[in-house]
Formats: structure tokens, sequence, C-alpha cells
């Protein structure tokens, strides 16, 4: 039998160099390998920590998720030269990252987005009321961040220190690589091809199917307000003009009944009206305040809030209905921003703070518009001035004066808040001490402010959901219970009250998903498999409003926060301004406008962005408004 031999064609010496080079850079090669690893299992245990990015996550973004975390790590080695320091910087700086994301969305249901960051301050403010508790497979999630800082730490690979100069050169060239990716996230075309999730109307599946890097990578884009198409400042001041002949020559003066009975004349011409025959206006927008049988049957001991369904159910001179809004367990600002402007969070980034960052000058605003009708105009909230920067944008929105934790007297704390029972006291107490001019109070109160995990001696649990021992639930729907009471007790005084006065109640925004959970469980429904007629329900809040003297009744209003204001001065019998006749002409076709849905003639939908040319006129006069 014949027998073959294989052998190199190579000499002995080119055969022991190749042993040489192997067992000079063999090593080193595993090492880089092992490099390579750590970024993709610290992508996938930063996922970990809030979804299981194996059964939520698409296709595509598994794999831009796994380039950013590597060009990560080969942009801050070729910069810094020592792996292990790079490995070692970015376990931290994403540990840190996927804890604070965990946390947030335990709290507030959405995840991180970029402009949290200005939101730093106010967080911090109520930090201390959460419970930092973590489960057992979120603590051995730790340990697996702490055992990829412990092999990054071993990794030997380093660049001589001479080469310096020499490595900024594929430094460069892969931040230009970077910058083009994140380029291309902008194109919606590019997302729509490979598979990418944008709906901005749902953060959290936009997270869940995304990923924590891409999802957050992709929300810069929306940091900046784009410029409406075809937007021209001159154009729209010529709308508003148009607006405002039109309004002088159609309506010129009306006539409203006050409480006495006698005809108040409310004139367009706020000059010529006499200011002391406005009625009076309070609006409490309450924290965390809804009724959540909206998300489907709720079988409870007792009514949580008999009261407010009172109010609804047709009571004289009460208009009331659903109030869509655009945030759910959080950023109550936005409800506040919405109502005080009438401006809407849908045409401006999803996550952002407006407070936070476009305030910034002197902001037309429903406040402003009475002072200019000659009320005396008072912000009120019982807590820290200084969250979501209200001590500064409420004087540039119009408010007068302004009442903080430490202006308020004879307080109860309720949990760790004031109640709003002794909230609404201090409200009375401003009509008490009022002059001849008519008031507006915009309250936003705290009693029912998050979180709900823990038990208190000062609130026994008397509302429960059947067949469930969720203590959040039962906690949510106790403290919502004595905002109904605290509300009738509110209402009763001003039916006694001399004034003609108008009060204006509604919620911010629903509680977080671990309140509302059991709901879900009870209704057959999955928290991460909702519907879209769900997630519209997430975002619903009653509102209600009502009158010391006679106004036209109505019940099952729909509309959105960035309207509301306008329904509030019509039951009042209050002249509009001029971006409130528009928002009215627009409402017509479209009654409901969120940055999470609109509802047109065709019911509700939560692709916004397939209404653009139809709101195109709206956007670019809220642009101007803002930006101009």
């Amino acid at each position: 039998m014949s027998k073959y031999k294989i052998v190199s064609d190579r000499g002995p010496s080119d055969q022991k160099n190749s042993k040489e080079i192997l067992k000079k850079f063999g090593p080193d090669v595993l090492w880089l390998i092992l490099s390579l690893i750590i970024p993709v299992a610290l992508f996938y245990l930063s996922d970990a920590m809030s979804h299981d990015p194996f059964e939520t996550l698409n296709p595509t973004a598994h794999i831009f998720n796994i380039f950013i975390y590597e060009m990560i790590f080969l942009i801050l080695f070729f910069l810094i030269g020592r792996a292990r320091v790079a490995l070692s910087l970015q376990v931290m700086v994403f540990f840190v990252a996927s804890l604070a994301n965990y946390y947030v969305m335990e709290f507030r249901t959405n995840p991180i987005v970029p402009w949290d960051i200005f939101s730093v301050k106010t967080a911090a403010s109520v930090a201390e009321n959460y419970s930092y508790a973590l489960p057992g497979e979120t603590i051995l999630k730790l340990f697996g961040f702490l055992a990829l800082l412990v092999i990054s730490l071993m990794i030997p690979l380093r660049f001589p220190k001479k080469t310096f100069f020499y490595r900024l050169i594929p430094a460069f060239l892969m931040i230009l690589l970077f910058g083009g990716f994140y380029h291309k996230l902008g194109d919606e075309s590019y997302r729509a091809a490979n598979g990418i999730y944008d709906k901005q109307f749902t953060p959290l599946s936009m997270y869940r199917k995304e990923g924590l890097a891409l999802n957050f990578l992709m929300n810069l884009h929306f940091v900046f307000v784009d410029v409406p198409d075809g937007y021209d400042p001159q154009e729209v001041e010529q709308m508003l003009a148009e607006a405002s002949s039109c309004d002088t020559e159609q309506t010129g003066a009306t006539e409203s009944t006050g409480g006495d009975g006698s005809d108040v004349t409310v004139s367009s011409d706020a000059g010529s009206a006499d200011k002391r025959k406005y009625p009076n206006i309070v609006v409490v927008m309450d924290e965390a305040f809804s009724d959540l049988s909206v998300l489907g049957d709720l079988p409870v001991n007792t009514d949580p809030i008999p009261f407010v369904h009172s109010l609804m159910n047709g009571a004289e001179n009460t208009v009331s209905g659903t109030l869509n809004v655009s945030v759910v367990g959080g950023n109550t600002a936005n409800t506040e921003y919405e109502f005080l402007t009438g401006n809407t969070m849908a045409f401006l980034p999803n996550g952002s703070i407006p407070y936070q960052q476009y305030v910034r000058k002197e902001s037309t605003s429903v406040a402003q518009h009475l002072r200019d009708l000659g009320y005396e105009t008072i912000a009120m909230h019982p807590y820290y001035a200084t969250g979501w920067k209200r001590n500064e944008v409420y004087p540039l929105l119009g408010f007068e004066k302004m009442l903080f934790r430490d202006d308020f007297v004879n307080t109860r704390i309720l949990r760790k808040y004031v109640d709003d029972a002794s909230d609404f006291a201090n409200i009375i107490r401003q009509f008490q001490n009022k002059g001849a001019d008519p008031l507006f109070v915009f309250n936003v109160t705290m009693q029912n402010h998050s979180s709900y995990r823990d038990r208190y001696d000062d609130l026994p649990l008397t509302v429960e959901m059947e067949g469930s021992d969720s203590v959040e639930l039962s906690t949510y729907l106790t403290l919502t219970n004595r905002t109904d009471a605290a509300l009738k007790d509110l209402i009763a005084y001003f039916e006694a009250y001399e004034e003609d006065t108008v009060v204006v109640f509604f919620g911010d925004h629903q509680p977080s998903a671990s309140v509302v959970s059991p709901i879900w469980k009870h209704n057959g429904k999955n928290a991460k498999e909702l519907s879209d007629e769900d997630e519209i329900h997430r975002y619903q809040v009653p509102f209600v409003i009502w009158a010391n003297f006679d106004m036209e009744e109505a019940q099952g209003l729909e509309t959105s926060a960035n309207y509301l204001a306008s329904h509030v001065l019509e039951c009042a019998g209050i002249p509009l301004a001029d971006y409130q006749i528009l928002l009215q002409n627009i409402e017509q076709s479209v009654p409901v406008l969120t940055g999470t849905c609109l509802k047109d003639a065709d019911g509700y939908t939560l692709e916004t962005s397939t209404r653009e040319d139809e709101l195109l006129t709206y956007e670019k006069i809220q642009y101007y408004r803002m930006f101009e």
C-alpha cells in the first residue's frame, strides 16, 4: 500500500519562524477575541436588566447594538491605548446606565431618554420616596457586571505609548464611521428598510424592540425641534391676525348668566370689559389621579371616586369627559405645559420636557391671557419650587404669584406629601383674602405621587380590588378616594361662595404599570403585549369643569390637554386668545391630539405622522410661538 506524507513546502527556517510568530502573537489574538466578546456580553446583560433581548428585540437591532458596543470599545481602545482601561470604563458606564434605566422603568414605566438629564434635580427631590430593593434575579445580573469588570481588568493588550499619534488616525476613522451610522439612523427610509421600530408614541415598545443603546441613540435625533415644512413666520403672523379680526367681527360681545341671575357682558375687547365681572377660575391638576376602570373590568369593594363619578354623570352646571394626555407614570410637567400653553407634545421630541428645554423667555399661555384680562394669577404647588424648574417657568408663563411647599399653611402630611384636603384648604385661603380682581388659581397637587409599595400607618387601605392582594393598587385606589372626598369639600365651599367661580379638575397621568398590572391580568391582558386600544386607554384621565352659576351641561366629551383651557374659557364666558380660536378650528377635525395619539372622524390612531399635512398649520403656529 502506498504511503503519502504531506509536508510543508516551506523550509525548516520558515516553519521555525511560524512557530515563533504563533508563540509570540497567538496569546494576543486570543486576548483580542476575548476583548471583542466582552462588549457583546455587555450589550445583552445591559438589556437583560429590564427585558429579555432575545425575546423582544428585532433581528436588525441585535446587529446594530453589537456594532454600537464594539465601536465604543474600539474608539476608547485606540484613544486610551489600554484594553483593560477601555473595557472597564465601558462596563462601568453601561452598568450605571442600565441600573438607572431599570429604576426609571420601575418608577415611570418608560425607559431613559436623552432629555432625562434635564430632570436630574426633579428626580433627586423625590428619590427618597421610592423603594430601591432589587429582586434576586436582578441582583444576579449585577454580579454579571462585576464578572465582566474583573475579566476586563485581566486583559493585557496595550499599544506602545509612542504610537499615540498614529492611533488617532484609526480612532478618527471609527468616529466618522460611527457618526455616519448615527446620521443614517435619522433617515426614516433607512430605518424602514432595516426593520427599525421607531414609533415615538410607544417609547416602551421602542425600547423593547431596539434595546437600550440603539433606542437612546435614535432618540438623540429628536433633541432639537425641526422647523416645520414650508415654515414662514410672516405667514403665521397673518394667520393669527386673521383669527383675531374674524373673532371680533363674528362674535363681538356675548352674554352669559351670572350666579345671581344677572347678565354678565363679556367683550372680545379686553380693555372695554369690566374685569370684576369675569368669573374666578380654579384649576386643580391632581397628581396621578385617574379612573383605572378605563383599562377594563375593575371589581372593587367600593367606588374609589364616587363624587367625581357623580359630577361626570350629568351633574348640574358641569361639563365632563375623557382627557387624553401625552405621558404616563411621570413627567407631570408635560400635561401642565399642554394645558397652560395650548401647545401639543405631538410636535415635540418624544421624552422631551418643554419646561426644562424650551421655556427660556416669556411665553403666551392661558395665565398670561387671563392676566391681560385683569385677573390676578397664582400658581400653587405643595412641593419644592425647583421641581421641573417651576419657579423659573411660572413667571415666564404669566403667573404673578407663586406658592410652594414652604408657603402652604396648616398642612397635613399623608405618607410623605401634603394631602389634597389641606392643599385645597390653601386654595380656599386665597379666596378668603382676594381683592376685587377675578382670581385664576392653577394648583398642582402632590398627595398621590408614587411610589405606592410601602404601607403607612396614616393610610389604612380602604379600597381594594377583589381577588387581588396588590398593595400598590390598593394604596393608589385609597389615595384617589381621599382626593375624591377633598374635591367634594372644595366644590361645597364654592357652591356657597358669593362670586361666580369655575372649578376645573383633572389628573395629569395614570400611575405606572406595576400599579395597574393586576387589572390587566384580571382582564386577560399582558402588559408586554397591549393592543393599540389598550395603549390609548393608558393615556386617559377624567376631567370636570364645574361652575357655581348657570352653565350648559355636557358629559362624555373627549378632548386632549392642549384644547382643555379653551373649553374652560368658553364655559366661563371669557373671550379666547387668537391662538385658542385657531385651536378651536383645528379641534373640529382633530378633537384629540397628544404625543401618543390623535382622534379624527375615523376614530383613534397611534399614527400621528399620517396627518402631518392637515396639522401643519398647527405645527407652524406652535413653532412660531415657542421659538420666534
